[in-house]
């Protein structure tokens, strides 16, 4: 049988960003995720505890953490104060 000719078809380019402001925002983005984990691993909780602390139930619930934790995930305001309840700390810490 031939090698497949498939190539894959080029995706729409999105907007393009600012590289300033992406650098800005992935340097944000894991300031939050080191902070976040420091002050998790401070409560002695695991993501998948901080995940049922903060409201967040299913099989996906640690990952969401994880996620966050990684810079791989922008949480929502909403999110990062339901965080900050459970840890028992302050949105400006975490930021």
């Amino acid at each position: 049988m031939p090698p497949s000719s498939y190539t894959p078809k080029p995706q729409p380019s999105a907007a393009r960003e600012n590289p300033k402001q992406t650098l800005g925002r992935i340097r944000r983005l894991s300031r939050l995720a080191r902070n976040l984990r420091r002050a998790r691993r401070k409560a002695g909780l695991t993501q998948l505890a901080l995940a049922h602390a903060s409201g967040y139930r299913g099989w996906d619930a640690g990952a969401h953490i994880c996620r966050i934790e990684s810079g791989k995930q922008k949480p929502m305001i909403e999110t990062l104060q339901r965080i900050s309840k459970a840890l028992g700390v302050t949105m400006e810490e975490l930021l």
